[in-house]
């Protein structure tokens, strides 16, 4: 099935400003599918490449954080013509959803389950902040930044697990944020963070407090009347109500650890999310001792009942619907009668070479060297005879009346039909003698892709995304994929073509043979665009001026690379590097000077 896709949405349960959320699955080649989550850029920000690489970004600390308290991220990917992060779905609502229901019913959250949730919480965040760079052995000093509860999400079985990393503040990060830029929501940051100042996992711990506080006193603790008031008071962070007050079942002990976590001073604050986790685990023991994750799943059950029958509807529809991409055409009121199933399965379809013109298609233009298609017409009360040109279908309908100049029609079209498929018998190729065909996609993307032995694009790398899948059509029979890539292990794939098939291999990955280098790429003239490309196609970037000044290629430690330069109307020149760093916390950092037409590099 040539038009299937590696994952198929379905429907979009979630839209933010820059992106939205659509409800998934994943389709196996051995035609397993799996329910998943695909987070995908939204079309107009596609082309901005400083939000595109912040998008990957979050994609690469994700795929580095295995944990259960953690949404499980398991790539970044192009679908449907935009960048997309492929996460695990998790069924259940956000914080923020069973927060308004709670609401909505008039009842307070249990205090355990408060507890239960932020405890949770903390646990993978301290996961999160104390994760160790495989090869350095050192922190990779992630801090989410955004914790608010929306990004905490619940499952129907009690699971809690923290989202959206998108904003993270990272060592390994890529894109890093320009001083005095603050992203996130204003109401649960820290005073440190809305100030624009140094922030590390202290940070977390204050916004994880806020959601405590609010959980326990089901009220806004930051809210101000606009934003400059919302900021303002999260800066003096003056807490002028009292939680005991607005809860009476909040007893002096809980209410100690809400207020070392909301601590303005983060030398004085809870140091740690783990601390914060202990500090809740031992309260729940000594007063809930028997609570567990099933309560918690049983109360969203309970208040979201109608939400969770609908999620349940939908993940039933997006399995069983059919993964064929929606026809280009769909919205074109086709002027033939479709042919019943049995009629189709019954035609023969026939690839005529040479066109049969007839009188509703004298006026259109046709391409004599484009093969078109014969259906054979349906018998009944109205029939369809159909040409498909390959752009546009030309149909005459002829009813079936009691007249006999209507019967003079049908007969004179039905001799048509038996003098264009009798004098095309020469001419005539029955598609199950077809060639077969195979599309490719590959992990990298850029690759070079032989066939049987034989090269394609005279063995210059191409690019095999989901935006760009080769295509090679091949005779029937058995063939040899192989697939390479410098620093590469390469990759053979066997497959046997039956005619007229189409046969999709999009999951393919190919295996470092080495070590990852770190390095960035930058212009000295940041107010100037480039283009590069290493090793005649290996690695293609662009710097847009504004939106993107630096880049982080796939190359490998120790190996000689050459950089081809191309800016705008200057001549081309070319730079030669050889990466020595593996660690993002000290990359090797090339300057592309394109005054001098000169490149340095440092660190490592």
């Amino acid at each position: 099935m040539a038009d299937d896709q590696r994952y198929v949405l379905s429907k979009k349960i979630a839209r933010g400003g820059m992106a939205e959320i659509f409800l998934g699955k994943h389709v196996g080649e051995d035609g397993f599918e799996r329910v998943c989550a695909i987070k995908r850029i939204l079309p107009h920000y596609a082309q901005d490449q400083e939000f595109v690489q912040m998008f990957r970004d979050e994609a690469h600390i994700c795929k580095r954080l295995v944990h259960g308290n953690i949404v499980r991220v398991e790539g970044f990917e192009e679908v449907d013509g935009s960048y997309a992060i492929i996460m695990e779905y998790v069924k259940g609502a956000d914080l923020r959803t069973l927060l308004h229901a709670v609401e909505q019913a008039k009842i307070r959250m249990p205090i355990p389950l408060a507890c239960y949730i932020i405890a949770e919480t903390a646990r993978g965040l301290h996961y999160a902040h104390t994760k160790i760079d495989e090869i350095t052995q050192q922190r990779l000093g992630i801090v989410h930044r955004d914790i608010s509860p929306q990004n905490i999400l619940i499952s129907v079985f009690g699971e809690v697990k923290v989202t959206d990393f998108g904003i993270a503040d990272a060592e390994s990060k890529i894109t890093e944020t320009r001083p005095g830029i603050v992203k996130g929501k204003y109401s649960y940051m820290s005073p440190e963070q809305i100030s624009a100042k140094e922030v590390d996992a202290r940070t977390d711990v204050f916004a994880l407090s806020v959601v405590l506080w609010e959980m326990l006193a089901m009220k806004r603790l930051f809210q101000g009347e606009n934003e400059v008031d919302t900021i303002q008071k999260v800066k003096n962070c003056k807490i002028d109500q009292d939680l005991r007050q607005l809860n009476p079942e909040v007893d002096p002990e809980l209410e100690e650890i809400v207020r070392r976590g909301l601590a303005k001073d983060f030398k004085k604050r809870t140091k740690s999310a783990d601390q914060l986790e202990v500090e809740l685990r031992r309260y729940l023991n000594k007063k809930f001792p028997e609570y567990t994750s099933q309560d918690l799943g049983n109360f969203l059950k309970e208040n979201l009942e109608s939400k969770i029958a609908e999620l349940s509807q939908d993940i039933k529809k997006t399995l069983t619907e059919s993964n064929q991409k929606p026809s280009r055409k769909a919205g074109v009121k086709k002027r033939s009668i479709e042919a019943t199933e049995e009629d189709l399965a019954n035609a023969p379809s026939i690839a005529i070479a040479r066109p049969a013109v007839t009188r509703s298609a004298m006026n259109t233009p046709l391409q004599t060297n484009q093969p078109r298609t014969l259906s054979r017409p349906t018998f009944g009360t109205r029939t369809a005879f159909t040409r498909n040109t390959g752009f546009t279908n030309h149909a005459a309908m002829v009813s079936s009346k009691s007249n006999s100049s209507s019967g003079r029609l049908w007969f004179l079209t039905l001799i048509a039909c038996i003098a264009i498929f009798g004098g095309s018998l020469g001419y005539v190729k029955f598609r199950a003698d077809a060639p077969g065909t195979i599309t490719i996609r590959t992990q990298p993307p850029w690759v070079k892709i032989s066939i049987d032995g034989t090269p394609l694009n005279r063995n210059q790398y191409v690019r095999a995304s989901t935006v760009s899948k080769p295509k090679v059509t091949l005779n029937p029979g058995k063939h040899t994929l192989t697939v390479t890539r410098e620093g590469y292990v390469p990759y053979e794939y066997k497959f046997s073509l039956e005619r007229g098939e189409q046969h999709v291999k999009d999951d393919i990955v190919l295996k470092e043979n080495g070590t990852l280098g770190a390095v960035k790429i930058k212009l000295k003239q940041p107010n100037k665009s480039a283009r590069i490309v290493i090793n005649n196609g290996y690695f293609v970037g662009q710097f847009v001026p504004g939106k993107i000044n630096s880049i982080a290629p796939d190359v490998m430690q120790g190996r000689i690379y050459r950089m081809k330069i191309i800016a705008g109307g200057d001549q081309d020149f070319y730079c030669r590097f050889t990466p020595k760093s593996t660690s993002w916390r000290a990359p090797n950092e090339i300057v592309i000077d394109l005054k001098t037409r000169r490149c340095t590099m440092s660190g490592g």
